[in-house]
């Protein structure tokens, strides 16, 4: 099927089909998301954790540091990250910090330690 006008441009059959490719991500997105949101809260509550309006939990933002952690470092070093990120916003929490200024602020830590490292000569070595 042919599905350029006759300019060669894409007519209106491929447009459509992009943009029920694109409707279908974006479903599949959101899906993903309310998977994520569900199991975060079951685990939560498995901890003993309390994800109420005091301590929202952003799953967009921490997929986002595990996507630059991973792209900068290495693939494991997504989770390695998340957690040191979030056990050093809890452990600020508990010393009196805000929660979301500390986990913001151990997030651009580590955004920013992404930019500038590099993997030290004898760490290679055993």
């Amino acid at each position: 099927m042919n599905t350029e006008n006759h300019d060669g441009q894409p007519g209106a059959a491929a447009e459509a089909e992009k943009s029920a490719e694109a409707e279908n991500l974006a479903v599949a997105e959101a899906e993903k998301l309310r998977l994520l949101e569900a199991w975060a809260a079951a685990l939560a509550t498995a901890l003993g954790l309390d994800l109420g309006r005091s301590s929202p939990l952003d799953i967009q933002a921490i997929l986002s540091l595990a996507g630059v952690a991973a792209h900068a470092v290495t693939r494991p070093a997504a989770p390695l990250t998340t957690f040191l990120v979030g056990y050093s916003a809890g452990l600020a929490a508990a010393e009196g910090a805000d929660p979301e200024v500390a986990l913001a602020t151990a997030s651009e830590t580590a955004r920013e330690l992404t930019t500038t490292w590099s993997m030290p000569n004898d760490a290679t070595r055993s």
